[in-house]
């Protein structure tokens, strides 16, 4: 298992990350260094001299880690990165995007730094960005980013490094409350923000400059979650929102107009109805879900997709008799049209693929189990430009 039970932080960067450090500008110490979780074995292991060790990042491929008190390391490359900080900087948060990393920096005049893979630092002082205490931070795809103070009653600070904008975003601004638990931008560029007094929602996460507030997301005729705390919140590869509560965790479909799950620990294996933090894996489509008694997986039925279909896969294939489950189709295009029809071409299934992942229960229309026989699979973009046709055999 993972080097200690008091993890305060998951994340997945390539493998799943577990973390056990103190909260930057705490003098505590911890030594439990990092666990890392991959080919469903965990791997612990600690750096002599760094402790504390708050987060991971990637940098042309070679993995960062930081730290609440000693800096950044590469632990590839067994070096400590000269970021020109204090010996004492606190580094609560990396964020690894496409062209390099960012280095969150805690109650420093550089507030943020860039990391180029040239090996170039661009630096952000505090009074650009518009603070320092910051603990988390997320970036949109036109490229603001997102800073937030856990548990502080501070709300959000959106900044533009391209552009040099910045904006101040608190319950003036139609948040819930200035407490902010977690954020995310999800697949179609929306920031969902989560409270201590609900969720709360702004359509453009790139373009928030313009002075327009949130918007309180809307289900069954009411506002989502309205006064809960909302403890965490991600997405999957189907843009599904996965809410952490105190009462356990929804899962609402990416249109939030259905509620695919509702899982408690009296309903489901969750291990604590408390949601401290969620972590996917969008190759394989786990939900790492970690709670007030520790940490549990759930297996999402979705995946990341690309925009056309790449080396799909039909697994279990044949479906012999003693299978007890789904047949899943993987590698499919984004959000994909799925038909499954019988040897003659009769529909008996129909659904939308989350990302590029999508299940079947062996059901026709009418929820009957089907017969023996053979199944052709037909996927297609929404445009209907790109396709990809399959067959399962199933054998009763």
């Amino acid at each position: 298992g993972p080097a200690a039970d008091d993890i305060t932080h998951i994340k997945f960067e390539n493998d799943l990350y577990a973390f056990y450090a103190h909260a930057p500008g705490e003098s505590l110490i911890d030594s439990s260094g990092y666990s890392s979780f991959r080919d469903q074995r965990w791997v612990n292991d600690t750096i002599p001299g760094f402790y504390n060790i708050s987060d991971v990042g990637t940098l042309n491929g070679e993995i960062l880690l930081s730290s609440n008190g000693f800096g950044v390391v590469n632990r590839t490359a067994s070096t400590v990165l000269s970021l020109e900080l204090p010996d004492d900087a606190d580094v609560p948060a990396l964020l690894t995007r496409d062209d390099g990393t960012w280095v969150l920096v805690y109650d420093d005049e550089d507030a943020l730094l860039f990391l180029q893979e040239d090996g170039t630092i661009l630096r952000f002082a505090s009074t650009v960005v518009g603070g320092s205490q910051y603990t988390f931070l997320q970036q949109s795809t036109a490229g603001t980013l997102w800073l937030g103070r856990a548990k502080a009653a501070s709300g959000l600070q959106t900044y533009n490094p391209i552009e040099n904008l910045d904006r101040r975003i608190t319950t003036t601004d139609e948040l819930p409350s200035n407490v902010i638990r977690d954020l995310v931008i999800d697949l179609e560029d929306e920031a969902w923000i989560a409270t201590t007094g609900g969720l709360a929602v702004f359509p453009d996460a790139s373009f928030v400059f313009d002075e327009f507030g949130a918007i309180l997301p809307i289900f069954d005729n009411d506002i989502l979650l309205e006064g809960e705390e909302i403890t965490a919140i991600t997405v999957d590869g189907g843009n599904r929102k996965w809410v952490g509560t105190n009462d356990g965790l929804w899962v609402f479909n990416s249109a939030i107009d259905n509620l695919d799950h509702r899982f408690t620990a009296e309903n489901s294996p969750l291990l604590d109805n408390k949601i401290l933090e969620l972590a996917y894996d969008p190759e394989k489509g786990e939900m790492f879900i970690l709670t007030a008694q520790g940490l549990c997986s759930y297996q999402t039925g979705s995946s990341a997709g690309e925009p056309t279909h790449r080396n799909v896969s039909i697994f279990p294939n044949p479906v012999y008799p003693e299978h007890v489950g789904l047949v899943t189709f993987k590698g499919l295009a984004r959000d994909a049209i799925i038909k499954v029809t019988d040897i003659n071409g009769r529909l008996v299934a129909e659904q939308e693929a989350l990302g590029g992942t999508a299940t079947w229960d062996l059901r026709d229309v009418t929820g009957s189990q089907v017969v023996g026989g053979v199944y052709l699979l037909f996927s297609s973009t929404a445009d209907g430009e790109d396709t990809f046709v399959g067959k399962v055999a199933v054998i009763r």
